[in-house]
């Protein structure tokens, strides 16, 4: 696991970004 391509400083909000958050690790697992 580790940042795929993303943004790592969106993950790190956690609040008002774990929309924006969610939709990386969507996108992330879409590409794996």
């Amino acid at each position: 696991g580790g940042g795929g391509g993303g943004k790592p400083e969106l993950a790190q909000g956690g609040g008002p970004n774990i929309d924006q958050l969610a939709k990386a690790i969507a996108a992330a697992a879409a590409m794996v």
